[in-house]
This record gives C-alpha cells, structure tokens and sequence, in this order.
C-alpha cells in the first residue's frame, strides 16, 4: 500500500493511505463486503478488488461516512489508473 515516504510504516493511518490492493480469488466477496467497508471507514483513499477468476477489478473511489461513493467494475482489457499516483497504471491483460 503506498503511503507517503515521509511517515514511518508504523506511523501509517488509513487517511495516509492512497490506494490499497486486495488480490482476490476465494476471498472475493469477504474483500468486496466487510474489508472493503473497514477500509471506506479507516478512510483509505482508494481501493482495487483484482478478482483473479473473472479478470476484472472492483474499483472503490471517494470514501464518505464508511460508504464508497463511486464503485466501477473494470475488465481486464481497460487500463487500471489512480490520480494520486499519476505515474502507475497497469492492465490485467498484460499478465498471464
């Protein structure tokens, strides 16, 4: 999970979180129910569900009261981006 390289891994609070990365097969709807909830309410800024078996990501923006506000789905021929890390992208297509 990236964080800010000013605080200390110890010091790390869900708000210092930019975007967390739940890698997902058998525990896919665990991470898309309770945990994505834990991190909307930690107030973590993004988060991606990679589902392994369908190949497509759950992508949760604008944490708000422990509510996501906006959920998209998308395939694994779309490109993965976040606006607080302009630099990273990826498409699932592009591994096996």
């Amino acid at each position: 999970m990236p964080y800010p390289r000013r605080l200390r891994s110890e010091d790390v609070r869900g708000s210092d979180i930019l975007l967390a990365i739940e890698i997902a097969s058998s525990t896919r709807a665990q991470d898309r129910g309770p945990k994505a909830w834990l991190y909307a309410g930690f107030g973590v800024q993004g988060l991606w569900v990679i589902d392994t078996n369908a190949r497509t990501t759950w992508v949760h923006r604008s944490a708000a009261g422990g509510q996501w506000q906006e959920l998209v789905q998308v395939s694994a021929d779309e490109t993965l981006s976040f606006d607080a890390i302009p630099a990273f992208s990826l498409r699932l297509d592009q591994f096996n």
